[in-house]
Formats: structure tokens, sequence, C-alpha cells
């Protein structure tokens, strides 16, 4: 053994041998850190999307809207109106049910989407005794299995009613959802008071809305390299008079 390593052409291999053997090893250790980096950052950010989309579904579970469930069931079940309080329970239980469901949930599909938002819309309806109507259009060529960033339609719609439909009669609420130019637009639609009649409070509650939805868009490009924008648009006629606030959703298509 001791003349195998003395002849320095064995020497020579064996130091070869022993240089691939650390190289092989250390671009594996490499390639395992990379991976274990990789798997630490996703799980970061689909925790902080999750952290974000808690705030916006704060409405369904406070105390607060739990309360405007509850009395809306004893008001009719005071007038004896039977068949619509089991309605509204069957909704609402279906509201919560779906919310603890998919709680631990970044993405669903827009089929999803579209079903909790309308239940939720339902409840609304039943609570303010059907002073706004609501419409909902999709394109035939909409495909309703893409998946989307969860809330990405109740977040504006719970907005639309909150601050502009539930002191307003005859309101309408539209939601259109189509495809241009290979992108997908969710439009959401009110014709309530706008921006500049609503108080302050209204204004950043707003604005707080949409800044949490533009963090969600960020961390879920990051994490899926989807790119989701929005704008919001108050609606103005001829006369310059405010009829409501339309907002925009556009889902790239991911090849831009």
């Amino acid at each position: 053994m001791y003349s195998y390593f003395k002849n320095p052409y064995y020497s020579f291999r064996f130091l070869i041998y022993l240089g691939v053997f650390f190289i092989i090893f250390g671009l594996v250790w490499l390639i395992a850190k990379g991976q274990k980096i990789r798997i630490e950052k996703k799980l970061a950010i689909e925790n902080k999307i999750a952290q974000l989309q808690i705030k916006t579904i704060k409405n369904q579970v406070d105390p607060h809207f739990v309360f405007n469930a509850i009395n809306t069931i004893s008001e009719m079940m005071l007038t004896d109106d039977k068949l619509a309080a089991d309605d509204f329970i069957c909704k609402f239980s279906n509201l919560m049910r779906k919310t603890l469901q998919g709680s631990n949930k970044i993405s669903h599909t827009l089929k999803e989407e579209l079903e909790y938002v309308e239940n939720f819309i339902q409840l609304q309806q039943i609570r303010f005794n059907y002073i706004f109507k609501y419409h909902i259009n999709i394109s035939k060529n909409i495909n309703k299995s893409t998946k989307v960033p969860k809330h990405v339609l109740y977040s504006y719609v719970e907005n639309a009613i909150k601050h502009g439909l539930s002191n307003k009669t005859n309101g309408i609420l539209k939601i259109t959802i189509t495809h241009k130019n290979k992108n997908m637009y969710l439009t959401i639609e009110d014709n309530g008071y706008g921006l500049n009649k609503t108080t302050k409070t209204k204004l950043n509650s707003t604005g707080n809305g949409l800044l949490i939805m533009e963090q969600i868009y960020a961390m879920y490009f990051k994490l899926y390299k989807q790119k989701i924008s929005h704008n919001l648009i108050e609606i103005i006629d001829g006369k310059k008079n405010i009829k409501g606030i339309k907002i925009e959703v556009i889902i790239k298509n991911k090849s831009q």
C-alpha cells in the first residue's frame, strides 16, 4: 500500500479521484441547499399571502358580521318569516363552511370564487332588504377552471356593497368577466356614491383594501409568475356627476 502511494502516477490519480469526489459532494450539497432555500422562500410567500387574505375576509368572521347575520335571522323569526329565515341560515352556514374549508388555500378556481361571491351577495341582499340588484355576465370563452387568487372578486364586491350600495335605493352591482388580448378582465361595477361623497373613514378603508390586494398580487407573482393588476375608475356622466365606481382586475396571460 505504501509503495502504491509512493508511486507518483498513482498518487496523482488518487488526488484526482479525491478532488472529483469533493467536487461532486460540493455540487450535491449546493443543489440540496438551493432547493431548501427555494422551498423556504415559497413557504414564506405562501404565509405572507395567507396573512393578507385573512385581512380581506375579516368581515366574514368578526363579531360584527356574525352579529348582523344573527340579528337578521332574529328579525325574520319575529315576523314569522320562517322560510326566508331558513334560506338565510342555509346561505350563511354555507358561506362559513366554505370560509373554513378554504382557510389554508391561496388560490382556487374561478368557478369556486364566483360561487363564494354570489353566496355572499345573496346574504347581503337579504340583510339590506333587497335594496340593490346584481348581475353576473361571463363570456362564453372563459374557462371557469382557471386558477385565481382566493377573494380576487370578493374583496371588491364586499367593498362595493359596504360603501356604495348598502344605503342606496335601486342600487345595481355588476360583475363582468371577459377576455381581451389573451388577458382575463374581471370588472366589478356599482352605481353607488363614488369616492368624493364618502367619508374620510370610508376612503381610508377603500384604500387599505386596494393596498392589501396589491400586496397579494405582488406575492402571487413571486410564487406563480402570474401578473395581476387592478384599476379603480369613477363612473362620471356627461354632466360630470359621479355615478359609481368601476374596478378592473386584469389577470395577464403568463406568456406576456
